[in-house]
């Protein structure tokens, strides 16, 4: 071949290498933002996996020794399941469609994912505006590698350095669970709340009656089909103005995220709203409507009747919400039945010689109160339906109440005022759950 010739066939060859290197550029692989470096797989389940590529391409998706192979739809759109895995790592995430488009994610936990969603006492980061007690000895010991945390984009791991702006209730939540999990669980934080935030933004699709919410197209859309262990909701301040709404609201929203997650027994968690002087007597009705939602299964009601401030409604003390919530679920998603996972709950009602006797179940290792006085809270109504204070005192598993202004009780009722913080707890520290008026014989 001549000179020229050869010039040529280079410049051809070149041409073609360019072209080829044009076409991988724009291959167009990608995946939703939740999937990236760092991030966390739930355990023991199926793991989809969906993206876009060129039309047609054969699109292969690797992590350890899982493998699955789709082939694109002529608009791109692929979707994979890998099969259950169990919790470890790190892994590497490859997907590739063909030899020029790849992606790769390192640094992969399979471990336990939990949505933590709500407005701003779920956003509430361990140091900022508001910080927690002893935020900088938080911080300081923080070295959790195998947590980590998400706002739908991208995945951190957590460290002094990167602890701060962590949601301090989904922080406080998955240390306490990776503790107890003997740290061989990676716990990954799935954290979609926004400051303000009614719960109607946060419907999903039919559950709001009219589509889905602002929160949830702008916050859920791309994650959904992303495997979760659970959710912890905390939110409520943004609607106590039709706070008697609430319970069937709530009601929706969780049976949305069952729907979506095709889980009918999602393990969801609702914390109380705590004690705060603006919402005062709202806030009983609130608390009917947030534990109105335990009758459905895998449901729990993290009490905060002690942790809140009357002139603060954004308490700092997140560390014993997020540890509570944490309990919940060891006792009941994870089935630890060496722990005390509750606070006392009333049990029933009995009337006796003018007595009112409340017995308590979750009682640890006995009923007790913070400051070492009797009971707090404790109200009896006689037959005009009138409440004054009770006179309490403990026995046993029950406290037993009386009042010279009721000498024949027909109904009790504890901890229901949204300005006074009651005193019961059972040994463990865990706050007695409030009730309503309840009458005797009769379980809450």
């Amino acid at each position: 071949m001549s000179r020229s010739g050869k010039s040529a066939l280079f410049h051809l060859v070149m041409a073609a290498c360019l072209i080829g290197s044009a076409n991988g550029a724009h291959a167009k692989l990608r995946l939703p933002r939740i999937f990236s470096h760092r991030m966390v797989l739930q355990r023991d389940q199926e793991m989809p996996v969906w993206g876009w590529a060129n039309s047609n391409a054969t699109v292969t998706v690797t992590l350890a020794d899982a493998k699955a192979t789709v082939k694109a739809n002529e608009k791109g759109h692929w979707r994979v399941k890998l099969p259950a895995m169990k919790a470890g790592g790190p892994h590497t995430f490859v997907v590739t469609a063909g030899p020029r488009s790849r992606i790769t994610y390192k640094d992969v936990l399979v471990g336990d994912v939990w949505l933590c969603s709500g407005q701003s006492n779920m956003v509430y980061p361990i140091k900022g505006r508001w910080r927690v007690p002893n935020a900088d000895e938080v911080i300081a010991a923080a070295k959790y590698p195998r947590i980590r945390r998400t706002g739908g984009y991208g995945w951190q791991s957590c460290s002094p350095n990167t602890v701060a702006k962590f949601s301090a209730v989904g922080f406080f939540f998955a240390r306490k669970l990776h503790d107890e999990l003997d740290r061989k669980v990676p716990i990954g934080i799935l954290n979609l709340s926004y400051n303000g935030s009614t719960i109607e933004s946060w419907m999903p699709p039919d559950a709001a009656g009219k589509g889905a919410g602002s929160r949830f197209k702008s916050r859920f859309g791309h994650i959904l089909g992303y495997p979760i262990r659970g959710g912890v909701w905390y939110q409520g301040e943004s609607n106590m103005s039709r706070a008697e709404n609430y319970g069937a609201q709530l009601r929706r929203l969780i049976t949305g995220w069952r729907r979506l997650w095709k889980q009918e027994e999602l393990p969801v968690a609702v914390v109380q709203l705590p004690p705060y002087g603006k919402y005062g007597r709202r806030l009983p009705t609130m608390w009917t409507q947030q534990m109105s939602i335990l009758d459905l299964p895998a449901t729990g009601f993290v009490v905060t009747t002690d942790v809140g401030e009357l002139d603060n409604i954004h308490p700092p003390r997140k560390q014993e919400v997020g540890e509570r919530a944490a309990l919940w679920a060891l006792g009941t998603v994870y089935g630890k039945r060496d722990l005390v996972w509750s606070g006392p709950v009333m049990k029933s009602v009995a009337i006796q010689d003018g007595k009112a006797i409340v017995t308590f179940d979750h009682v640890g290792s006995g009923l007790v109160t913070r400051n070492e006085k009797p009971p707090s809270l404790f109200e009896l109504a006689g037959s005009g339906g009138t409440f004054v204070p009770a006179k309490a005192a403990i026995d046993g598993h029950t406290v037993v109440l009386t009042s010279v202004k009721v000498p024949a009780p027909k109904k009790v009722r504890f901890g229901w005022t949204g300005v006074k913080f009651s005193n019961l707890i059972n040994a463990e520290g865990l706050p007695a759950r409030p009730f309503p008026a309840v009458p005797p014989s009769q379980k809450e």
